[in-house]
């Protein structure tokens, strides 16, 4: 499937796993460090048992209680798909697992949606001194037309914030997944321009040309574009 953008919409199912590692900026906000939450799954004894795709029910979601819960479900992505199939729950209570589908006939062959609705995990830990907070989606299959691709697909976003702690969280930069990389995007620094490249452009004239962000220009260009 091709994901062409994100925007928000309602988590379900949420899982968090915290590690001990500090938070590397404590300037931003001097908020608390989020406690350990249970560490990673411990082995277990299963017995795979793969169902059909559509049968799966997806979880319900709870109310966020923990710091890390809370920032999951406050920054929880929605998948735009252009064209493949669609999200699927993949694992059910009983730990029964999606079956997937064979990549035949079109790219969203019998996975136009999920009778019981779709959904979204996550997993978020301090790496490298920033918050992740890892989104995951199932797809059944992976196929761009007849015969190519393969069963199951996985798609995720890792959304970056400063301290899940903090009153307002920020984010500090999103990757989304795509054909086993990542497009990563984060804002640029707040002023880029070097101090004589600014000072050429407030010093320059301009002719009848008026530059906007000057700033003898820029209160006065906000005021006239103001639209409330």
């Amino acid at each position: 499937m091709r994901i062409a953008g994100f925007l928000c919409f309602a988590l379900v199912g949420v899982a968090t796993v915290v590690d001990q590692e500090p938070v590397g900026n404590s300037t931003l906000e001097d908020a608390p460090v989020p406690p350990p939450t249970p560490a990673p799954t411990p082995a277990c004894k299963h017995v795979e048992k793969g169902i059909h795709h559509d049968k799966i029910k997806p979880f319900p979601q709870l109310d966020a209680v923990s710091i890390p819960e809370k920032a999951a479900v406050k920054f929880r992505p929605m998948l735009k798909i252009s064209h493949g199939c669609h999200a699927y729950p993949m694992v059910n209570a009983e730990g029964e697992t999606s079956g997937g589908l064979k990549t035949t006939g079109p790219s969203d062959g019998n996975c136009k949606g999920a009778q019981w609705g779709s959904q979204v995990y996550a997993r978020s830990t301090w790496y490298k001194g920033v918050w992740a907070i890892v989104y995951v989606w199932y797809f059944p299959k992976d196929s761009t037309s007849h015969g190519l691709g393969h069963r199951h697909d996985f798609e995720q976003v890792v959304v970056w914030i400063d301290n899940p702690a903090n009153v307002n969280p920020k984010i500090l930069g999103v990757s989304l997944s795509s054909h086993g990389g990542f497009w990563k995007h984060a804002p640029p620094h707040s002023s880029t321009l070097p101090e004589k490249a600014r000072c050429a452009l407030n010093s320059v004239y301009w002719g009848d040309a008026n530059l906007p962000i000057r700033d003898e220009n820029f209160r006065k260009n906000l005021d006239e574009a103001y639209p409330f």
